[in-house]
């Protein structure tokens, strides 16, 4: 399996991409994060903008207490993850097995991968530090990087995917940042370039969405939700887009700074938190009490081509995932996306 290939953004953009990773039952295989991450290529922008990968940490539990949704996981399922791990930063670093420049030592596991039979897989020593978690429990993070575009961060303990993100961008040096959960990946070439000029132009927008199946023709449904809020879709920079009521986990383009001091300026995560269900919910209730204000606060958009009527997004569903063959295909508008099949 070749390490992934970008090319056609040598500056690497003003945007920098952060993907959450935690213990799924597919691991030890590669599979659902490559499709993700292959899924960037729809859109040539990124390539070459700066990635870090955060691996969440997990809690060893016996069989019966086990569940993947709060990284309990037994001791089998913390060595498939720890196998996946080591397969994804040997596969991201792109260095051959022949010559191990930066590895240390040498660790032999038995993956159940396409193409792969008993590989040696190498560990890349990483300089470690710690992360505060809450009053009473830190993680020790090890840090890699792989190259001058992407970095790993490797936790001790399970913070969750707020905390995961939030331990991320004090690694972001770009203006803007795409979140992108490890089980969501992108159906169509999305074009960055005119959403970033967008945010560029209107310092009032600090989030700008993309559609799943769960916000289908939005601008339509929404004002059930928040009537105050106006549900017009308007053209920013030859795009369409409309008002979002929600601060959505799932992928989206946010500014690095709003990140910093307003969704995590105020301490309100906590370890195993998502930010939809905390801070998303801060957003719907003020954009329903206060209408154009209360949303106002938030500047949240969602990209609106198609009417919303196609996906952009899909979820994969890490706790569902399973080896099973993806086909690229292509939409009645003729944009190509990666379609994933489940029995």
């Amino acid at each position: 399996m070749d390490a992934i290939d970008f090319s056609g953004n040598p500056d690497g953009g003003n945007i920098s991409i952060i993907i959450t990773s935690s213990p799924v039952p597919s691991n030890p295989s590669m599979k659902m994060l490559r499709t993700v991450m292959d899924a960037f290529k729809l859109s040539p922008y990124l390539a070459n903008c700066p990635i870090i990968l955060v691996f969440d940490g997990f809690r060893i539990v016996d069989e019966i207490e086990a569940q993947y949704k709060s990284a309990q996981i037994t001791t089998k399922q913390s060595e498939d993850y720890k196998a996946f791990q080591s397969a994804v930063l040997h596969h991201l670093s792109g260095s051959s097995l022949e010559t191990p420049r930066k590895y240390s030592s040498i660790i032999s596991f038995n993956l159940d991968l396409p193409n792969f039979q008993r590989f040696l897989l190498y560990f890349i020593i990483g300089s470690q530090y710690t992360y505060k978690v809450g009053p009473r429990l830190e993680s020790t993070v090890t840090q890699t990087t792989l190259n001058s575009r992407i970095r790993t961060l490797s936790h001790s303990v399970r913070v969750g995917f707020a905390l995961a993100v939030h331990s991320a961008l004090g690694h972001v040096k770009t203006e803007y940042v795409l979140i992108q959960q490890h089980d969501w990946c992108f159906r169509i070439q999305v074009p960055f370039v005119n959403l970033l000029k967008t945010l560029d132009e209107l310092p009032e927008m600090n989030y700008i969405g993309f559609i799943s199946r769960q916000v289908l023709d939005y601008a339509n449904r929404k004002t059930n939700r928040a009537p105050k809020v106006s549900s017009e879709v308007v053209i920013k920079n030859s795009e369409p887009m409309t008002r979002l009521c929600f601060w959505y986990d799932k992928p989206h383009i946010a500014r690095t700074d709003y990140y910093r001091t307003q969704v995590f300026g105020h301490k309100r995560f906590r370890r195993g938190d998502f930010i939809e269900d905390t801070f998303g919910h801060i957003v719907l209730h003020d954009s329903k009490k206060e209408g154009m204000e209360g949303w106002g606060r938030y500047g949240c958009w969602l990209w609106y081509p198609d009417d919303a009527l196609i996906p952009t997004i899909q979820h994969l569903n890490g706790r569902r995932f399973q080896e099973e063959p993806g086909y690229w295909a292509r939409n009645d508008a003729g944009e190509v996306y990666y379609q994933i099949q489940f029995n």
